[in-house]
């Protein structure tokens, strides 16, 4: 009876509310390019940042459009613990990127997103906003 209730569970959550153990055909939790825990960072005020594992930091920032070998050499959980606001960098991004944000081109790829330059921050970690806003530390 367990099982049959999880696996009802699970079938329910992916159809209405795309989201569930499984990616669906884009490799999104069924929230766009920011995926679950971008519509966390969205619609959360507040935000547990000791909860977040590093892989769906990296996850996020990669299909934002970081390089993929940076996001994966920054320790997301410990720099938010820190100072870094990631839900302010994540919602300005989404916003200055509004038009853009979860579109698609033809070939089924999201349109690049305007990202500030990481190389004017004397560090990795505030991906490009280096505003104490942002980035206090």
């Amino acid at each position: 009876l367990a099982i049959g209730l999880f696996v009802w569970f699970q079938i329910i959550a992916k159809s209405e509310y795309g989201i569930g153990s499984a990616l669906d055909d884009n490799g999104q939790r069924g929230f766009g390019r920011g995926g679950y825990l971008g519509h966390t960072l969205l619609t959360e005020d507040v935000v547990e940042y000791n909860s977040i594992a590093n892989e769906e930091w990296r996850t996020l920032w990669t299909n934002i459009g970081y390089d993929a070998s940076m996001v994966n050499s920054i320790d997301f959980r410990a720099y938010s613990i820190l100072g870094v606001d990631y839900q302010k960098i994540y919602r300005d991004l989404q916003t200055e990127n509004r038009n853009i944000f979860d579109r698609k081109l033809e070939n089924d790829e999201f349109v690049p997103l305007t990202l500030p330059l990481v190389e004017n921050c004397g560090c990795t970690y505030c991906l490009g906003f280096c505003d104490d806003a942002y980035c206090p530390i």
